[in-house]
Formats: structure tokens, sequence, C-alpha cells
């Protein structure tokens, strides 16, 4: 069984200057393509936000909601976001500097317009699963290491999810940027009590 080096949604939009940037976003991009071809990692993943225009999540889809508000939508609250990584679109575009090669496997989530997936594994507070488990089983992958963006919104749901899914999962902490301090703070202890270890980029063996 070998490992895995998961980026989780380094995009234009949750970058400086995109629509749900996440602050310092890029910094992290140096140190991931660094790190991408340590023999630690038989494969490098990237996932990525791939939504429709008429994503649930997107605060425009829903009249007189503002952005950034709370609403019950399939009986679950949503929080409702600016449009963001929309599908084809220099927003949903991996940031410039990342180096993303022909070889690595890119995995789209958030692509159905009716639920939210901040996870690459699916919602599971919805019961809608995709085929992101399947895909690492498929290479003999067991072991992830997550990184990217955000840490307390979908690097949180996705790392806690693998854990979920048996498989090994080691967060790089310092290859990740969070929304705001009480939100990773709270995101980290979750992933702990999950199961997921918590290293920094010198532990890398």
């Amino acid at each position: 069984m070998s490992s895995a080096l998961v980026v989780v949604d380094v995009q234009n939009d949750f970058c400086p200057g995109g629509n749900l940037a996440v602050k310092d976003g890029h910094e992290v991009v140096e140190g991931i393509n660094a790190i991408r071809d340590s023999s630690e990692f038989s494969h490098v993943i990237f996932t990525r936000d791939w939504h429709p225009q008429d994503h649930v999540s997107f605060a425009r889809n829903h009249p007189n909601q503002p952005e950034f508000s709370k609403k019950l939508v399939n009986g679950l609250p949503q929080t409702l976001w600016p449009a963001h990584c929309e599908e084809g679109t220099v927003g949903a575009s991996f940031h410039e500097d990342l180096d993303v090669r022909d070889s690595d496997f890119i995995y789209s989530k958030g692509t159905s317009k009716d639920w939210e997936e901040y996870s690459a594994f699916g919602n599971s507070e919805m019961g809608k699963f995709t085929t992101f488990a399947e895909e690492l089983r498929s290479r003999g992958i067991s072991k992830l290491y997550v990184c990217g963006l955000a840490t307390d919104y979908c690097v949180c749901e996705t790392a806690i999810d693998g854990a979920d899914q048996g498989f090994s999962v080691v967060l790089l902490e310092d290859l990740t940027r969070g929304i705001a301090p009480d939100t990773t703070r709270r995101a980290k202890a979750r992933m702990r009590s999950a199961g997921v270890e918590i290293q920094t980029v010198d532990q890398l063996v």
C-alpha cells in the first residue's frame, strides 16, 4: 500500500484577490511544490471545487439572503457564500504557481448543484458520497498527507472523512491556511479527535 499527497483546493478564488479568499492562502504554494517529489508520496492528488452556476451554496441563488448568512437547505444549515470556483472559470483554476503535472490525479468536487461538498469524500451528513475513496483504493493508497485550503473547511472535512473511511491521515499543518483563527483551532481539535495526526513538513520521514 502507498501514500498520497492530497492538495486541497489551492485555487484562485481561495487565494488573495479571489472571490472567497483565504488570508495568505497563496503562501502554501511554495512549500507544496517543494515537497511534492518526496519519496514519501507515491501519488500526488489535487482536489478542486468545481461548482455549477446554480450551486446551492451561492448566496445569489437565494433571493434576499446576504452572503455569509445561514439558511436551512435540505434540512441542514448551509452557509451562503459568494459565488466561487465556478467550473471552467479563472477563479476555479489552480494557483498559477502551483506545480500541477499531467501525471497527477485531479479530483473535482461540489459538482452537483443540490448539495455542499466541503470534503472530497462527499457530504456524509446527507449520505451523499463521491467516488474519491474508491479512486484512492484502486490506486493502492492507504495513507493520506493532506494540505491546502482552507484548514477549517475543505481540508478539515476531507481529513476527517478520510480517517472515517479507514485511511491513515496526516495533516501537514504548515501547508494549510484557515479562514479564521477560532474555527481553525476547532477544526484541528476535531481532526485530532477523529484520529488525524497533525505534523509539520520537517517531521516527514
